[in-house]
């Protein structure tokens, strides 16, 4: 009768086999950039950890709601607008900046004055969520690690109730 290749493996064997799997999955996972998060840190809202007061790196830009991006704003975190002008004109979070996406490329000339390390929250209006995502990313790819994408933008921050700048 044969034998199942099991049956042929002693105990220390396959510990030996599941202890390399797992490093060679641990390795593969941290050198790929698009790994899977294994231990998430918790970040407060100026990408610190709340545990010890180290800086956390983002490995991408973070979606906020509505009152996560309030507590921001009471943290004077720096807010971006991505609308056009116009849009922007018409009604904006206050001290937030203007920076409509087809600049966004050229955010070393025109936010020069920011530092990479600064957290920004990223906002546009609730019909243009990917305007949102895009600008996030082409800042994010720049350089501006700490970037928070309001998703609900001026049309959920004005049906709460907060402040607009018109």
């Amino acid at each position: 009768m044969q034998r199942k290749i099991y049956d042929k493996l002693s105990p220390g064997k396959i510990i030996f086999i599941i202890v390399l799997s797992s490093l060679t999955a641990f390795l593969f996972n941290y050198l790929n950039p698009e790994g899977i998060t294994i231990i998430q840190l918790r970040q407060n809202e100026n990408g610190i950890s709340s545990d010890e007061n180290s800086i956390v790196e983002f490995f991408k830009p973070v979606t906020v709601e509505t009152t996560d991006a309030y507590l921001l704003f009471t943290k004077n975190v720096q807010f971006i607008d991505v609308r056009p002008p116009e849009e922007y004109k018409s009604g904006h979070i206050p001290n937030s900046i203007n920076l409509p996406l087809e600049y966004v490329k050229d955010t070393e000339k025109i936010i020069d004055q920011i530092s990479k390390d600064t957290p920004l929250v990223i906002y546009s209006s609730k019909s243009d969520v990917n305007l949102n995502k895009t600008a996030a990313e082409q800042m994010f790819s720049s350089g501006y690690k700490k970037l928070y994408i309001f998703n609900g933008g001026i049309d959920e921050w004005t049906d709460a109730g907060y402040e607009v700048v018109r």
